[in-house]
């Protein structure tokens, strides 16, 4: 086996390497976000270092698993698995479960207010549900993500943990 001298090391070979197949994969479906909501192939293999055949293959893995859909050619989405896993967990969380409970009973402050159903997932918090209203969105709102150490979610979490 030959080694490539440190100058000719593609960087897709050292990217295409680096963690499992499957983490490889699921870094596909984190590219797309609220800025973001369509990829092309290509695109998708430049941002994150794939090979081509990788990103083809991985694309192609993922579509036909319907976490991805063609919009157009060559170009996805999110697909319709994800807004299936969605709505399971809008009905079967324990936690959505035990605040849709709770909502009659939940102080009214205000008319304009809202209540922030947020867990604890690993090293983040991420909103799982919220219930009233606000003449604005609220930008912390479900499916939201934040660091362990920032914003009064992430905070008041924090503070109850042993």
């Amino acid at each position: 086996m030959k080694l490539l001298p440190e100058s000719e090391h593609l960087p897709e070979q050292d990217a295409d390497s680096k963690g499992s197949s499957l983490e490889r994969m699921l870094r596909v479906l984190d590219l797309f976000t609220e800025a973001s909501p369509i990829w092309a192939v290509d695109e998708m293999g430049a941002a994150l270092g794939y090979t081509r055949s990788t990103i083809y293959r991985y694309v192609r893995e993922l579509a036909e698993a319907n976490l991805l859909f063609q919009v157009e050619a060559g170009r996805y989405a999110l697909g319709a698995r994800i807004i299936t896993w969605d709505r399971q967990l809008r009905l079967s969380d324990p936690l959505v479960r035990a605040a849709h409970a709770l909502e009659q009973d939940l102080p009214r402050w205000s008319e304009q207010q809202v209540w922030l159903i947020c867990r604890l997932f690993k090293d983040q918090v991420v909103c799982i549900h919220q219930h009233g209203d606000l003449f604005s969105e609220v930008s912390y709102s479900r499916g939201s993500p934040r660091p362990l150490f920032l914003g009064a979610t992430s905070k008041a979490i924090l503070a109850n943990m042993t």
